[in-house]
């Protein structure tokens, strides 16, 4: 019993799929020698990616637009810039990347709903 559940961290058996006690199915993620990690690896992998910088950037820049209902016009543009660059980088998280690209075409269908529709 040397296996830990992903969920709520109890001791399972090596090949168990389910936990006992909270029925969280159990996932197993080999690296390159086809042998399965371990739960502290599994964690340390998790913690190695991080955020990618343009795509803080680009939440950001989505905050701003939204809340100025897009009249600015310039943070909007380069929200949706930081958005794409920061989604290409596969190696880090692009979560931020996503929404601050969101916001920011958010923010331009907001503007042209107020000046245009007007």
């Amino acid at each position: 019993m040397s296996k830990l559940c992903i969920k709520c961290g109890a001791e399972l058996e090596d090949q168990a799929i389910f936990c006992d006690e909270c029925g969280a199915k159990q996932e197993t993620i080999t690296n390159k020698s086809e042998e399965p990690l371990t739960q502290r690896q599994l964690n340390e992998q998790k913690n190695n990616m991080k955020q990618s910088g343009m795509g803080i950037v680009s939440f950001i820049l989505g905050i701003i637009s939204v809340m100025t209902f897009g009249v600015f016009f310039l943070p909007e543009i380069l929200g949706i810039i930081f958005g794409i660059l920061g989604r290409q980088d596969k190696t880090k998280k692009t979560g931020m990347a996503t929404t601050g690209f969101v916001l920011s075409l958010l923010a331009v269908v907001m503007w042209l709903f107020l000046f245009w529709a007007a």
